[in-house]
């Protein structure tokens, strides 16, 4: 009888440290997913700021200008 209130105290213990593990496990998957989120927001902000760079520079390049006379050659 002892044998087995001995066995069931060792089980009791190894099924408490698993369910903690899962806890654990759990919680960091909770975390990465956030973090995954965070990044995949970040990326997006960043891609629409380079567009929005990116049309900003093309606005602002300059012409290329040649000059001519009245009638459209070269001087």
């Amino acid at each position: 009888m002892n044998q087995l209130k001995v066995e069931t105290q060792k089980l009791n213990k190894l099924r408490e440290g698993i369910q903690r593990k899962l806890r654990d496990v759990e919680n960091h998957k909770l975390e990465v997913e956030q973090q995954r989120e965070t990044l995949r927001n970040q990326v997006l902000a960043m891609e629409r700021g380079r567009r929005s760079i990116s049309s900003s520079v093309h606005l602002f390049q300059p012409q290329t200008m040649t000059a001519t006379n009245h009638d459209g050659h070269k001087p």
